[in-house]
């Protein structure tokens, strides 16, 4: 959405141009200083921005939807930070993405699961022992060595009970038990296999970071300045009438081309360090 946001903010910057030099146009075709055909490409020039203009449009629409999928919402989303800039990564090597990284948070919190089943597994082939104590009373009439006695609630009867439960099914325990120790090597196997796969993971989308964050240094330090200066001196030659419209048109279209190539550099830019810091598990 930043990027397109930004996207919209150059076309319409492009529109303003391009609008005043169609109207420029059909001011010299009307006073003759001009060919229809110049007036011709001049306004198309003009309607192929605003088509961009419109194509945009749809493709924030669309962006909104996306995010209200993501936020289970029907509301309109706002914005807050709609400015595409350059974020900062702070990441030193590939040794961090074992750190904080919430796949393989899991992976471990597997193992952990895996092995405190197996410890439940063993307990369940030992001895079980019982104590117990009761203190009750009998209210009625009782026969104690051949004699009815009566007793009341204020008799009370103690006693402790004592047991023990022997596991009889051994072969069916050890089994469970094995089982439970063989998901112990699975969730560590897994754990590897995750480790070695975000490493990977992680080489590849430094070197698309490196890439594009050369890239990008090329269009700040070179093509964007240079897109400025194609941009103002084409207008001011063209109303000079030092160039004419097809040369004024190919360097308008030249200077366009390096702003909106600055914007996808930055933007795939960006997507490298988000991919970075989603593999190391931080936002910064």
């Amino acid at each position: 959405m930043q990027f397109l946001l930004a996207r919209q903010r150059l076309i319409l910057q492009q529109d303003s141009i391009l609008g005043a030099f169609a109207k420029a146009a059909d001011r010299r075709y009307r006073t003759g200083e001009s060919t229809y055909l110049e007036k011709v490409n001049a306004e198309s020039l003009a309607a192929q921005i605003r088509n961009q203009f419109t194509q945009n449009e749809a493709d924030i629409r669309i962006a909104q939807s996306q995010m209200q999928v993501f936020l289970y919402t029907d509301d309109r989303i706002v914005w807050t930070d709609s400015l595409l800039s350059r974020r900062d990564l702070a990441i030193t090597d590939e040794t961090q993405t074992s750190a904080q990284n919430l796949e393989l948070a899991f992976l471990r919190q597997q193992i952990e699961i895996a092995n405190r089943q197996t410890a439940v597994e063993k307990t369940r082939q030992l001895p079980d022992f019982r104590i117990g104590y009761f203190n009750q009373s009998i209210i009625g009439t009782q026969t104690v060595n051949g004699v009815d006695t009566y007793y009341g609630g204020g008799k009370r009867f103690q006693g402790i009970e004592f047991g023990m439960g022997v596991p009889i099914f051994g072969k069916a325990n050890r089994a469970r038990t094995e089982a439970a120790r063989m998901n112990v090597q699975i969730a560590q196997t897994n754990l590897e296999d995750g480790q070695h796969n975000l490493q990977g993971q992680y080489r590849q989308w430094a070197q698309v970071y490196q890439k594009q964050r050369q890239n990008l240094d090329f269009y700040e330090k070179t093509a964007l300045p240079q897109a400025t200066l194609i941009l103002k001196q084409a207008q001011t030659a063209w109303k000079n009438g030092e160039i004419g419209y097809l040369e004024f048109s190919q360097n308008m279209q030249r200077a366009l081309d390096l702003q909106f190539g600055y914007l996808e550099s930055l933007r795939d830019y960006n997507v490298a360090v988000i991919q970075l810091q989603y593999l190391v598990g931080t936002s910064k």
